[in-house]
């Protein structure tokens, strides 16, 4: 399989290899995932799936043999390769050894391997065997979403709107959701991505935390660009040093300490004096 763009490996793991060779291997070329070969193509698995089959007593599992313990269904490994930069580093794992390789470089799974785990039907209501995965997912292609059981739990208490029939939704957007208190009768409001990984399958993920943070970054920025600012415009010099470390010269008035989440990034030095 070559390709100017892969980096070949030598190393002794293959798919008859026991599981504690492959996670040697993925330690070894410092590397979080791994692609193994299939009758359907390339499944992708990770670093923590590999760790939890070991610690569940599965070691000497050849590696080929666990693929249908590692994942519930082909969909998980194409949500993992959907979300993974094209140029990150996977571990392609074949009869022949493995060799180091990018993401985007991997063939995704045959619509056939979609349902080839074990104990996998189809649902009653008609959709895909992998639909009840633990991963919380929405299929949006009528006018009420369809939330399957680990979304249902992630979305406890907020209702998804409305949306429009036979739109095409962007690949990626988000949510606003508010849920009324029923103890303070107040409206708690959270934020929800929702990612493509499939034709109108999303992945949702809570993003409320991230975005506070976002925010309170962009306030405590704007407090300290109208500090600055303000002084700067009543004449009163003020220098920054990006870096923990400063010179004795450097000591002319005030040094202001500048901590993010107890890290010393710098100072703010007011000068003595104003400008002219």
């Amino acid at each position: 399989m070559p390709d100017e763009n892969r980096a070949e490996v030598r190393y002794n793991t293959t798919l008859e290899s026991p599981l504690s060779s492959l996670l040697r291997s993925l330690y070894l070329h410092g590397v979080e995932h791994c692609a193994l070969a299939t009758s359907q193509g390339f499944s992708l698995y990770s670093k923590d799936q590999i760790v939890s089959l070991l610690e569940r007593g599965n070691a000497d599992t050849k590696v080929g043999d666990a693929i249908a313990l590692l994942s519930s269904n082909g969909f998980a490994c194409l949500a993992e390769q959907r979300l993974m930069e094209p140029l990150t580093p996977v571990l392609l794992v074949t009869d022949r050894g493995v060799e180091l390789v990018p993401a985007g470089k991997i063939p995704q799974p045959s619509p056939k391997q979609e349902c080839t785990a074990p104990d996998e039907g189809t649902t009653d209501s008609g959709l895909p065997c992998w639909w009840t995965i633990p991963l919380p997912l929405a299929f949006l292609t009528g006018k009420k979403p369809v939330l399957n059981p680990a979304a249902d739990k992630l979305l406890d208490g907020f209702t998804l709107p409305s949306f429009a029939r036979k739109k095409k939704h962007p690949t990626e957007f988000l949510i606003e959701l508010g849920s009324k208190s029923t103890k303070k009768r107040n409206t708690i409001s959270r934020h929800f991505l929702f990612t493509e990984v499939k034709d109108s399958f999303f992945l949702i993920q809570e993003v409320t935390e991230d975005l506070q943070s976002a925010e309170q970054m962009a306030w405590l920025a704007s407090i300290g660009q109208a500090f600055l600012s303000d002084l700067k415009c009543k004449g009163i010099p003020v220098r920054q040093i990006r870096s923990p470390e400063y010179t004795a010269e450097e000591e002319n008035g005030r040094r202001l300490a500048c901590i993010w989440e107890e890290k010393l990034l710098g100072y703010v030095c007011i000068d003595n004096g104003q400008t002219e």
